[in-house]
């Protein structure tokens, strides 16, 4: 990711789940290290799972003074996903969508979702979870989309 992209995006104001304080996005790795996940949705399966999984190195990130973010784009299931304990990180929402639109994420509809959705790495996750959003580990996908690692004004 270009320097140019991490600058635009670090303006971007995001607000605090837990305080409800708006902050630019950019001072969340101002003064260490930052993994920011960034969360379809709340409510998402796939989503709550990446979140689940993630959340696990927590530990290791706190060893090495990494901060864990998420940021979803509507408050919309966050407090849903606090009280399930998905994610270990803060969680922000970023209520004008910008990071989003800034980092080129594509938003869907009834026409492209359907292959997203039936692809074989969304029906894995989709069947490890029971209906109420409680994941049952069996196997995990390859790779994580949206998990990017953020340093001052670079994306490592």
């Amino acid at each position: 990711m270009s320097a140019e992209i991490v600058k635009k995006v670090a303006v971007n104001l995001v607000k605090d789940v837990k305080t409800g304080q708006t902050v630019p996005l950019g001072s969340l790795w101002e003064s260490r290290a930052c993994v920011l996940l960034f969360l379809r949705r709340f409510g998402c399966q796939v989503c709550r799972w990446t979140a689940s999984e993630l959340s696990k190195l927590k530990p290791q990130l706190d060893a090495a003074n990494v901060n864990l973010v998420g940021v979803g784009p509507e408050e919309v299931g966050v407090d849903e996903f606090v009280q399930g304990k998905f994610f270990a990180g803060d969680l922000y929402v970023d209520e004008t969508k910008q990071c989003y639109k800034d980092l080129g994420y594509r938003r869907y509809n009834a026409l492209n979702v359907i292959p997203a959705a039936a692809s074989k790495k969304s029906r894995e996750v989709i069947s490890n979870w029971g209906w109420r959003g409680q994941y049952r580990p069996a196997h995990s996908p390859r790779s994580v989309s949206s998990v990017t690692m953020w340093n001052s004004n670079s994306c490592l």
